[in-house]
């Protein structure tokens, strides 16, 4: 690893890594060539925590869309001490469902490494099938709240899209730590109404290089440095969201995006806030 990755990774986190295995194709589902034992992440859990370790880096979060990540991250995080590794739940079908029993067993395995648990704000109509349907008529289902409940209580991350109504409902049962994840799907260059809302709220926005990598970027980097300026840094993770086949190693993409941030004019300090200070209280490293 050259020495520059570990001037800028250095005690720093990324909670949103995709690791492998993983079953998840993206992109390439409907190529000839995948087949369901092919491997569609860069690296395993063990590569990611090491790669973070070489690069100096205090803490990563692993994530999957089909299963829970917190056994894997202790098997990283036994064979890489020197990394702290924490896994996440998503709440969909193939963790079933809205399911708050299983945050509660989950945090009693003992150490417990469950940092985040991932949820939908779709109604009962919605065209997206890959996801469950969490909110009806602009309101948490009962199944939903129960969820809410399980993450205020063991005072973890609920990773959300932007709405409304999902926060404040999160919010109205004690949810502390609220990440908005991708907020740049939503973006509307030039205006950042969305983002301070959401910032009003105390809710983090993840701004992540994967959706600022070719061949189609949904955000530039120009654009992250005025969200940064638009609502403050106290308000914003870097992550990269890397580890897919065709894209950088995380430890890289990290780097990358930090990189394009100090060259467009964010400080040192607020870079700090970014990938120390703030993903530090959402992990409960400090």
């Amino acid at each position: 690893m050259l020495d520059i990755e570990k001037k800028f990774l250095s005690g720093r986190c990324d909670q949103h890594i995709h690791s492998g295995p993983d079953s998840y194709f993206g992109i390439y589902a409907s190529r000839a060539w995948t087949k369901p034992s092919t491997s569609i992440r860069l690296l395993d859990n063990l590569e990611a925590a090491m790669e973070a370790r070489e690069a100096e880096m205090r803490a990563i979060l692993l994530k999957c869309t089909s299963i829970c990540t917190v056994d894997r991250a202790y098997s990283a995080h036994k064979l890489v001490p020197e990394v702290e590794v924490f896994g996440e739940i998503n709440m969909n079908e193939t963790t079933g469902g809205l399911n708050a029993s299983a945050i509660q067993r989950t945090v009693q395995i003992k150490p417990n490494l469950l940092r985040m648990v991932m949820l939908s704000a779709n109604e009962p109509d919605s065209k997206r099938k890959d996801v469950l349907a969490t909110m009806k008529d602009g309101e948490p289902l009962p199944d939903t709240l129960e969820v809410l409940k399980a993450v205020a209580e063991y005072d973890l991350i609920l990773g959300c899209p932007a709405n409304t109504a999902m926060v404040k409902a999160a919010k109205s049962v004690g949810v502390k730590k609220i990440s908005l994840q991708h907020p740049e799907y939503l973006h509307v260059t030039g205006k950042f109404d969305l983002e301070k809302e959401m910032a009003s709220l105390g809710v983090y926005l993840e701004l992540c290089l994967n959706t600022c990598m070719p061949p189609n970027p949904r955000i530039s980097y120009e654009e992250y440095a005025n969200i940064i300026r638009a609502i403050g840094a106290q308000h914003c993770v870097l992550v990269s969201d890397m580890g897919q086949i065709y894209n950088p190693t995380p430890v890289q993409g990290l780097r990358m995006l930090i990189v394009n941030m100090l060259q467009q004019g964010i400080s040192e300090e607020d870079i700090d806030i970014m990938t120390k200070e703030n993903p530090a209280y959402l992990l409960g490293l400090k």
